[in-house]
């Protein structure tokens, strides 16, 4: 059994619908002979199994998942969860490549139908003699054609039993027109599942979209984002486009959480949310296409970006630079660039030029002292008074120091360590007889101090619990001494 030639961007399950259609095989010992059993349900758009569905195909794994599957996006828009959906993709069943797709997470775990355009109904016909179901039409949120610009028809499927005989796309069916934007979005949708099939993204898309923002001028110097701005020239454009079963649309002009969302790193959205904002910011898919081979750094809070108002920052840090190796002061450099005294200092501990400030010279061998003493967990109060400096310069140079912020932690940590022990051992040994209650009351921080990251060793420092003596019991040895 050979499943028929793939054609021109057509689904996998598509190619498994037409087998069975030209066959005249029954369904179930179809799915039997596929998957090795008859009750399996095989997802029209996330096919998995499909190191063994390759052989009935005479291609590899790799091509059918990339190539006639809508994986390829879910790779794009969650890199964190490519790895397990391309094995799962390959070895098991379609539940666990749903649950990883992240689908259910944004309501559409259950999305079992398939869409088709009339229009490309009649052109398939024409040319390859059989109407089938496009991939780029099935991805999550379109409901425009990307060739003829009307919209798709729906097929809902059977939830367990969904390759039929004759299941193709009907030529005719009504022709509806689509608006601009759902015309626009279904063409950029198109496009990127169509370079992702044969190309590995490099950034993230939440790099992307802000690398994007900086150029029109929505981020300011700081890296914060201007929603309003952003939300008064996307609205509109989202506005245009119906809200269809699994298209979710902004609910209002003040739903910044629609767009701010997708700038965040990690996150796991509806893939139409990622459409609808890039086809609106990018306007043509090549301006994303070729975002992806550029080396970019995202203006993040904290991060620069090559875009017009970073440019002054690059060139404001280079001024800073020149006048600190000429050996201006930090208030002469601050009165002509306009930069404050912090970033100024900052920036000469990172690049290891001298600072000339009152009372004494920053230069690169009091910062090696600095940093030798302040890897001995020496506190910044005890080294600002030795070297005669504030201790905002001894943490500037701490914190430009990499890892040893990190190392004074653990030092500081220890020395807690031997502290709670120590404390604890010479009450107990001090009082003999004193209960646990005692101790942790003469000794409360070390004590919980230890209950929290050493439960063991405290276990072993405290005194032998007693046995609790009952009222009764001490009344009666009362009255015994008493008489006594």
């Amino acid at each position: 059994m050979l499943l028929p030639a793939a054609l021109p961007d057509e689904l996998f399950f598509s190619r498994l619908i037409r087998y069975v259609t030209m066959s005249g095989d029954i369904p179930c010992q179809f799915v039997s002979r596929l998957v090795g059993n008859s009750r399996k349900s095989i997802h029209p758009c996330l096919t998995a199994n499909l190191l063994r569905l390759s052989a009935f195909a005479d291609e590899s794994p790799d091509e059918l998942i990339r190539r006639q599957t809508l994986a390829p996006l879910f790779f794009l828009y969650h890199p964190e969860h490519a790895g397990k959906l391309y094995s799962y993709l390959l070895d098991y069943d379609s539940a666990l490549a749903i649950r990883e797709s992240q689908m259910p997470s944004f309501g559409s775990g259950k999305t079992t139908c398939l869409k088709g355009c009339p229009l490309c109904a009649e052109d398939d016909i024409r040319r390859c003699g059989v109407a089938y179901w496009h991939r780029a039409h099935q991805i999550l949120g379109i409901i425009a054609c990307y060739a003829h610009g009307v919209l798709l028809h729906r097929t809902e499927l059977n939830m367990r039993q969904r390759i039929l005989p004759g299941l193709l796309p009907d030529f005719r069916t009504s022709v509806i027109d689509s608006s601009s934007t759902e015309r626009r979005v279904a063409i950029f949708g198109s496009y990127l599942i169509d370079y992702y099939s044969h190309n590995t993204p490099h950034e993230s898309m939440s790099t992307l979209y802000r690398c994007r923002l900086a150029q029109h001028l929505y981020i300011t110097e700081g890296g914060y984002v201007r929603r309003h701005d952003v939300m008064a020239g996307f609205y509109p454009y989202a506005f245009n486009h119906r809200e269809g079963v699994g298209s979710p649309l902004p609910a209002s002009e003040r739903d910044f959480r629609y767009f701010t969302e997708l700038l965040l790193k990690q996150g796991s959205h509806h893939p139409f949310r990622h459409l609808l904002f890039a086809s609106w910011l990018f306007e043509e898919p090549w301006q994303l296409l070729d975002k992806q081979t550029e080396q970019v750094d995202p203006p993040d809070s904290g991060t620069e970006h090559p875009s017009d108002t970073s440019k002054v920052k690059i060139a404001r840090e280079r001024e800073c630079l020149v006048l600190l190796k000429r050996g201006e002061s930090m208030a002469a450099i601050s009165r002509q660039t306009g930069a404050s005294r912090c970033y100024i200092k900052r920036l000469a501990l990172l690049h290891q030029a001298s600072i000339s400030c009152k009372p004494r010279i920053v230069d690169v061998s009091l910062s090696n002292q600095i940093v030798l003493l302040a890897r001995q967990g020496i506190h910044r109060s005890t080294l600002a008074e030795h070297f005669g400096l504030s201790t905002g310069t001894i943490e500037s140079i701490i914190s430009a120091t990499p890892g040893l912020v990190s190392l004074r932690k653990e030092l500081r940590h220890d020395a807690m360590y031997r502290h709670c022990i120590e404390q604890l051992r010479d009450f107990v040994n001090k009082h003999p007889l004193a209960l646990i209650s005692e101790v942790r009351a003469a000794n409360y921080s070390e004590y919980y101090w230890l209950y929290r990251y050493d439960r063991q060793l405290l276990k072993r420092i405290l005194p032998v619990p007693t046995r609790p003596v009952g009222r009764l019991k001490r009344c009666k040895n009362k009255l015994i001494k008493n008489n006594e």
